[in-house]
């Protein structure tokens, strides 16, 4: 039975499911009784972007993922820290939801017995960047990257001129891949960056 969850951030996470997925009930990120989490199954995270809480596309992802597979789906919602006025602030916040969603994967690893390298993450726009920090956390914590993670678009203002620690970067991940959509952002963060037209 596949699990998806809708974790929201900051500092609550509220259960969510998809037909025919086990529902999960999480109190808190921190308590980690994630009802139905098989850890034998890969593990797929989708991190919206800039005022964008509700995004569409995690939902379809959601279920192509399901369609295809079995699988474990989280939903980073952040819209707390996205939904702001000021772009900076939004930026800001993605280190603090990073951080959040990296020490989430960790106690999946060392809590539930998940093997951080199903772990793929995909983010667009600041989520990419909060992919990439999440990314940063368990390597640090594990010394292992998570499998994959994958950047849609990564936001470019307050990035492009960054060192690579302070986005995402190509050792976030034992594979990163990037697809950018607009012909203005001509910067590589993944292993494979892929430039759409």
């Amino acid at each position: 039975m596949a699990l998806v969850v809708l974790v929201k951030y900051l500092n609550n996470v509220n259960r969510w499911w998809a037909p025919g997925a086990q529902e999960a009930k999480v109190s808190t990120h921190r308590e980690m009784n994630v009802d139905g989490f098989d850890p034998g199954l890969k593990v797929q995270f989708l991190v919206h972007g800039y005022q964008a809480g509700d995004a569409e596309w995690a939902k379809e992802m959601k279920d192509a993922f399901l369609r295809k597979e079995q699988c474990n789906v989280f939903i980073v919602d952040w819209k707390k820290g996205a939904e702001v006025l000021v772009y900076t602030n939004a930026v800001a916040n993605t280190w603090v939801v990073g951080a959040e969603m990296g020490n989430f994967i960790v106690q999946l690893v060392e809590k539930n017995g998940l093997n951080v390298a199903d772990v793929h993450i995909i983010g667009h726009s600041l989520g990419a960047h909060i992919s990439g920090y999440a990314g940063k956390w368990v390597k640090n914590k594990l010394q292992k990257p998570v499998g994959r993670i994958t950047g849609l678009d990564p936001a470019g203002e307050e990035f492009y001129h960054q060192i690579p620690g302070e986005r995402l970067n190509i050792g976030d991940a034992a594979f990163v891949d990037v697809i950018h959509t607009n012909w203005a952002d001509f910067w590589a963060a993944g292993k494979l960056t892929y430039w759409l037209s």
